[in-house]
């Protein structure tokens, strides 16, 4: 989480931490699938064309 707040455009690392983020939320961590769900929608909002983070919502 440090990384993508020291910089919150470096997509591979908003990827990362959103997938990482779903999977805790599958593993017992349910609030975090919120948090995966909005760093998706982040990711449609900076690259609308991203076909990648549209499919994962």
């Amino acid at each position: 989480m440090k990384g993508h707040l020291a910089n919150p455009l470096e997509i591979n690392g908003v990827y990362k931490l959103a997938f990482s983020a779903w999977e805790a939320g599958n593993a017992g961590r349910p609030e975090l699938r919120q948090k995966a769900v909005d760093l998706y929608i982040y990711l449609t909002e900076i690259i609308p064309s991203d076909q990648l983070a549209k499919e994962r919502l």
